[in-house]
């Protein structure tokens, strides 16, 4: 008899984590394509520059917008390949956000020496207006956008650059 309960119970364990795991993996599916459709145009962004003032993204580039946190290690290495193989990003507006204080991105921007090239920009995003337009975040997290504001492809966590770069269609 404790062979059979235990068969039983083991069966219906197996049947019960077998659903919570389809369940988990259909919610993921439908949080990336309402991300997708919310982000598919460039949003209107409400960002603050180094210098405390307002900053837009400039229309009609090419653009990728990196969410990261100065503390998350993916963050920093993903900004140091980036720092490394800036010529790959040639007339790409990149705009590196987060949700920070304002004084820690300043300080993060330094340590990477990524704010002196003309087409990188570190601003900060308000936790409400990043929660409405792209829903909780992991970091970092990457979105690659065309001169027209088009969507390409969303990347979560530490990614290559080149992975980045190949996103555009290439001359």
């Amino acid at each position: 008899m404790n062979r059979g309960f235990l068969f039983w119970s083991l069966v219906l364990f197996a049947l019960v984590l077998g659903g919570f795991l389809i369940y988990l993996n259909s919610v993921m599916t439908t949080s990336t394509k309402e991300l997708k459709n919310r982000v598919s145009s460039m949003p209107p962004l409400r960002l603050v520059g180094l210098d405390s003032t307002e900053f837009r993204i400039t229309p009609g580039l090419n653009t990728v917008i990196i969410y990261f946190n100065s503390e998350c290690d993916h963050c920093k290495e993903e900004l140091k390949e980036v720092r490394i193989g800036i010529k790959l990003f040639s007339g790409i507006q990149l705009v590196l956000m987060s949700s920070q204080e304002l004084k820690d991105i300043r300080e993060f921007a330094g340590t990477l020496d990524l704010a002196r090239f003309e087409n990188v920009h570190f601003a900060k995003i308000g936790h409400d207006h990043l929660a409405t337009i792209f829903g909780v975040l992991g970091v970092p997290q990457t979105f690659v956008y065309d001169s027209e504001g088009r969507l390409l492809e969303i990347f979560a966590g530490e990614t290559a650059i080149e992975k980045i770069v190949s996103s555009y269609p290439q001359k």
